[in-house]
């Protein structure tokens, strides 16, 4: 570590090594997770991937060359337009109690 006068930064994973009959686990942990996220023990090592969540999803349909306003979906027709309301969401216009 060079010493560069600064205030260091609060540190974002500790270092533990867990041993106990029938596990024995070195690595990081993270302050808000109990145990060990980052590490190894005498058979794998594992870590953390982390990644952007996905908030989008893209769907291609095949046209209905008679009629370019439907679409093929599940083995019918679909019209291009519909709103189609899935099945864990509420409509927008819907009252929610806030009680």
């Amino acid at each position: 570590m060079i010493l560069t006068g600064r205030i260091p930064l609060p540190v974002l994973r500790y270092i533990a090594h867990i041993s106990a009959p029938g596990l024995n686990v070195i690595g990081a942990g993270e302050p808000a997770l109990p145990g060990i996220s980052i590490g190894h023990n005498g058979t794998i090592a594992f870590g953390l991937t982390i990644f952007n969540i996905d908030q989008e999803d893209l769907y291609v349909y095949e046209l209905n060359p008679s009629n370019p306003m439907q679409y093929r979906y599940k083995g019918g027709l679909g019209r291009n337009g519909e709103r189609l309301q899935p099945p864990s969401r509420l409509p927008r216009n819907a009252a929610v109690n806030s009680a």
